[in-house]
């Protein structure tokens, strides 16, 4: 397809040199990518358009029609909004960087972000996955991060989780994974579109170790944790029970399409020795910080319980029972959930385990 007027800007990374007006509209750029409007009109873009879009791995004309649509749609914002003058002086310095192959310095990170996100939308594949992605939250019902459901103390949300550990697999649960080291159950939430999930994974960690890799979620927690970009304490209640702005790392657009704010709150509170001596449970819960109130459900981010507990066989591994809240494509059948759910969840715990045993120095 035809290369829209600014697409070399789109395919640079890195930084430029001196302070001169091309700098100046770089860093303009900046603030109008991040501009509310801007992330607006994608997301009305996305959702004017991605139900046309499928998981079929042929590709369809119709797709490229829409990808060169989403360009020109970009390319007319960013010009209307820089102005003509300042909008050819972005286009020209872009290309003279370019064929002069100068060594990438230090960009700011507002213009990072906007080069990162402008590259994303000349390429093809990323947005598809882009538009599939808001397809899919559709389809499973999401809501804007404005909406919110259930307000809930954070006891109940403790007290919640003390139950997992004595569930039975009955009332209303269907297990769809049973195999040593991790068991799976869901059950669908009265009312709603979104899932219960339980399940129970061994950690190679001991107790306290996995208490502290799984429950801190302070700053420090970022060296074993993924996909979150920052973690500040916003409010701390005691210790153990601490309000923290929550910065996830994702792509822009994937943001963008999946209604995820720049940064939530959240809630995390563990109470040691609770239900019996030796179990440590917790709640990861959606905090409304203006209101002071605890949420079961804010938009994409939903309610996190659990209890760890010793390992019955091996002392230096710990057993993690947790239930999260989670909106899943309504026609996903179990077989197909099970598959992704032991693709994904043993792996991202299990490396979670490994990244705090080398932060710790723990052989």
């Amino acid at each position: 397809w035809p290369k829209a007027p600014c697409d070399v800007a789109m395919s640079m990374f890195g930084s430029l040199w001196g302070a001169t007006p091309f700098d100046a509209a770089l860093e303009e750029l900046g603030d109008v990518v991040q501009s509310p409007e801007f992330r607006a009109l994608n997301v009305q873009f996305y959702d004017r358009f991605s139900a046309d879009f499928d998981d079929q791995d042929e590709n369809k004309l119709s797709y490229t029609t829409i990808h060169n649509e989403y360009q020109q749609t970009v390319e007319k914002a960013i010009e209307e909004n820089l102005g003509p003058e300042k909008y050819k002086v972005l286009c020209d310095g872009l290309e003279e960087y370019i064929t002069s192959g100068k060594e990438s310095l230090t960009l700011s990170d507002k213009a990072s972000s906007a080069i990162e996100t402008l590259h994303s939308s000349t390429d093809f594949q990323y947005f598809k996955q882009v538009m599939l992605a808001k397809r899919n939250a559709q389809r499973a019902g999401r809501v804007n991060v404005g909406s919110f459901e259930g307000a809930i103390d954070i006891d109940t949300a403790l007290t919640r989780a003390s139950e997992l550990a004595e569930a039975a697999a009955g009332d209303g649960w269907t297990t769809i994974v049973d195999q040593e080291g991790l068991t799976m159950l869901v059950k669908p939430k009265e009312g709603t579109s979104s899932t219960y999930m339980r399940y129970t994974i061994a950690l190679p960690l001991a107790l306290e170790q996995a208490v502290d890799c799984m429950y801190n979620f302070r700053p420090e927690s970022l060296t074993w944790r993924s996909r979150i970009k920052y973690l500040v304490v916003v409010r701390e209640f005691s210790p153990d029970d601490i309000v923290v702005d929550y910065g996830p790392e994702m792509p822009t657009m994937i943001k963008w399409a999946m209604g995820i704010p720049e940064s939530m709150h959240l809630r995390v509170a563990v109470r040691r020795d609770f239900p019996n001596p030796g179990q440590h449970s917790y709640a990861a819960v959606p905090y409304d910080l203006e209101n002071d109130v605890c949420l079961e459900s804010q938009g994409v981010l939903k309610i996190k319980t659990g209890v760890m507990q010793q390992h019955p066989n091996d002392p230096q591994m710990s057993m993690l029972t947790g239930s999260d809240l989670a909106d899943l494509p309504s026609m996903l059948p179990h077989f197909a959930l099970a598959m992704m759910m032991k693709k994904m969840i043993p792996p991202e715990l299990v490396g979670m385990a490994e990244r705090y045993k080398k932060f710790h120095g723990i052989q």
